[in-house]
C-alpha cells in the first residue's frame, strides 16, 4: 500500500521520522530506500517548522 504513494508523499512523511528510522525504513523496499535518502537530503520539517523551540 505505501508503495502506491507518490515519492514525494512518502518523502515527506519519512522526513518527520529520527535519523535511525529513516535508516529501517530505508531496508522495506526500493522505493522506501529512495525516499529515506531524499529525506535526509531535506532539511527537518520538525526544526524547518519551528516545533521546538530552545528555552532559554
Amino acid at each position: 500500500m505505501a508503495d502506491s504513494l507518490p515519492l514525494e508523499m512518502l518523502t515527506y512523511i519519512l522526513s518527520f521520522l529520527p535519523l535511525s528510522d529513516q535508516k529501517e525504513a530505508s531496508l522495506v523496499s526500493r522505493t522506501w530506500y529512495c525516499a529515506a535518502q531524499n529525506a535526509l537530503r531535506e532539511p527537518s520539517r520538525v526544526w524547518a517548522s519551528g516545533a521546538f523551540h530552545a528555552s532559554a
